[in-house]
């Protein structure tokens, strides 16, 4: 299975084009789609984007547009630039887009990561053998959730045997009265059990 899938991934990185890989692109489109609210103020040192809450509280975030950060710490964790970042990309067309988006998600590094082979494994035979000094056990068994089934029945005055049931309509041990109790058979029987 991680042969085959490794082999679909390198005919895909074959067939891809441009620099960032299209599921990224498609997901940073998405994120464009609910900027229009957002406004960028640039100066010479950073950039600040405004906003407003639903409930009409204002809030703001500072990009760094050199080290790829910004104050709400998206951009940096994830790789991908944040929506303060993209409403500011998305203002100014003469910018290389795809210098924002980390390399890892880059084609050219899909390719490298499956263009190698995995090599094969030889018979179990050919396995070197290690020595161990200690034998190694498996881990102890955990008790299980709820009653123990053990204490579920009620032990009988004997070891080993289970209580007894006793019939209702003839009062003997060993039956019950559905399964094979003598009155079910004979009228008159079941007449005199009767208590």
């Amino acid at each position: 299975m991680t042969t085959d899938l490794w082999d679909k991934r390198t005919r895909i990185g074959s067939k891809l084009y441009g620099t960032i890989l299209p599921t990224i692109l498609k997901q940073l489109r998405a994120k464009t789609r609910e900027l229009s609210h957002m406004k960028v103020h640039k100066n010479n040192f950073s950039v600040e984007v405004f906003g407003l809450y639903p409930d009409m509280t204002p809030w703001g975030h500072v990009l760094d547009l050199k080290s790829h950060t910004c104050s709400c710490g998206e951009w940096e964790m994830t790789g991908k630039p944040c929506p303060h970042a993209l409403a500011f990309i998305l203002m100014f067309l003469d910018i290389d887009r795809p210098t924002f988006v980390h390399e890892y998600y880059s084609v050219e590094r899909f390719r490298i990561a499956y263009s190698g082979s995995i090599p094969r494994m030889t018979d179990k035979t050919q396995w070197p053998e290690v020595d161990m000094s200690f034998k190694l056990l498996p881990p102890p068994l955990k008790r299980a959730y709820g009653r123990q089934r053990k204490n579920r029945f009620k032990a009988s005055h004997e070891p080993g045997l289970r209580k007894q049931q006793r019939c209702r309509k003839c009062g003997e041990f060993g039956h019950r009265e559905i399964g094979n109790c003598p009155f079910n058979d004979d009228p008159k029987k079941r007449q005199v059990g009767l208590f």
